[in-house]
């Protein structure tokens, strides 16, 4: 019976006794083990298995436990993890705020933008700053915000941390005067060459060919997106093509073209010429230069008399001067019979020195093609009572540019009266 106890006293003991097994099982517990027996009754076992506490057991024992202690992060970070700590969810909480690139951050650090905002910014083209935590290289990627101290005068520079000066650019060019305004939040990525500006300018300015045409949608520009101008100006396309402003005229002018058919310009709506008074030894009175562009011209008389007997007639003429042929029409005058004109338009007949005439002439171009002009109007007598009535009509080689009041055979003086033109 003896025996047969001991034996199972054996059996016991080898199935109590483990391998010893210090520190972590790898699933987060720590192992006690005597090196006989494990678990966390190795005492009771080891007594209850009439086996003496020995020195080399109570040895392997305690080695076991600072293997456990020495694989815990301590509290004054004394050491160091070895491998990545998974969090299972939970979170580190009341962290303070990182104050070197290889520490994490706060999440109100981040959400509060720290590491973008640069502070100590000064300068007005060579901008300076700090980051904090500060930076030892420019990487690619790396995005910074700051308030501008002064407003640039042209092409800026950043250097944040004394790293180094780099060009700050907008649409990959340099900046120019005013694109960075004192005040202004300015937000700037670099590119691995330059800092970007992500902030526009202060006051939008396109480049050349910024927009291409194609890019607008069709009646989409407004006049409020147009530059303002002055009052009355209008806008046309100059010589090389380019909008051109012109200024309003005065009052009562209307919208004309110039002389040469290229742009423009206000005019009178009735250009008068200049009066011309007789002395006495005039034999005609000349008005040139009338515009292409006329069609109606109004001939005035006040006082007219001559020195002999010659009727006063109108003649017109274009560039190459006065025709004297191809005129048709007559002039009448009371109960006496009208006469036929062939070589000028007659202003009145049986001219004698006494008369002396008022009234006007108007000529009217009928057929541009043709340069066709049609003359009526009626002059009357102040020495008598006498009044002249005219109608006729006369083509012309090309566009008419003068005219001409003189008499039949160009020899008798207008002594007296004044006389002018009005064209539109």
């Amino acid at each position: 019976m003896k025996a047969y106890l001991k034996i199972l006293s054996f059996i016991a003991l080898a199935f109590l006794a483990q391998p010893a097994q210090a520190g972590f099982n790898g699933s987060g517990n720590c192992v006690r083990s005597t090196g006989v027996f494990t678990g966390a009754q190795v005492w009771q076992n080891t007594r209850d298995a009439g086996r003496a506490i020995r020195a080399d057991d109570q040895d392997t024992h305690d080695n076991g436990l600072v293997d456990c202690i020495e694989n815990t992060v301590t509290l004054d970070g004394q050491n160091t993890p070895s491998a990545n700590l998974p969090m299972g969810t939970f979170k580190h909480t009341a962290v303070g705020n990182a104050a070197a690139r290889d520490q994490y951050s706060a999440a109100g650090q981040v959400q509060d933008g720290d590491f973008l905002e640069l502070g100590s910014v000064a300068g007005t083209d060579t901008i300076t700053g700090s980051a904090s935590p500060a930076i030892s290289a420019y990487a690619a990627g790396q995005t910074f915000r700051f308030v501008a101290a002064d407003t640039n005068t042209g092409a800026t520079t950043l250097n944040v941390n004394a790293v180094g000066a780099t060009a700050v650019q907008k649409l990959g060019a340099a900046l120019v005067a005013g694109d960075i305004t004192a005040g202004d939040a300015v937000a700037v990525y670099y590119d691995g060459t330059q800092f970007q500006m992500l902030s526009p300018a202060r006051t939008p300015v396109l480049t050349a060919g910024g927009i291409a045409t194609a890019a607008l949608a069709d009646n989409a520009v407004t006049l409020a997106k147009l530059e303002d101008g002055t009052e009355g100006d209008t806008l046309y396309y100059g010589a090389s093509g380019a909008p051109t402003r012109l200024a309003v005229g005065t009052a009562g002018q209307v919208l004309a073209v110039n002389a040469g058919a290229t742009a423009p310009e206000w005019a009178d709506k009735l250009t008068s010429d200049t009066v011309q008074t007789a002395t006495g030894v005039e034999t005609e009175f000349d008005f040139t230069g009338i515009p292409a562009w006329v069609k109606r011209i109004t001939i005035q008389l006040a006082g007219t008399s001559t020195s002999g007997t010659d009727d006063l007639v109108l003649l017109i003429g274009d560039s190459g001067g006065f025709e004297t042929s191809g005129y048709l029409g007559s002039v009448s005058t009371g109960s006496v019979s009208p006469e036929n004109f062939t070589a000028y338009f007659q202003l009145d007949f049986n001219h004698t020195a006494a008369f002396v005439n008022h009234g006007r002439i108007v000529l009217e171009l009928l057929d541009p093609a043709t340069n066709l002009w049609v003359a009526s109007g009626s002059l009357g007598r102040s020495d008598a009572a006498n009044v002249f009535s005219v109608g006729g009509s006369k083509a012309l080689s090309g566009a008419l540019t003068q005219v001409r009041i003189t008499t039949v055979g160009g020899t008798d003086a207008i002594d007296a009266g004044s006389i002018n033109i009005l064209y539109e």
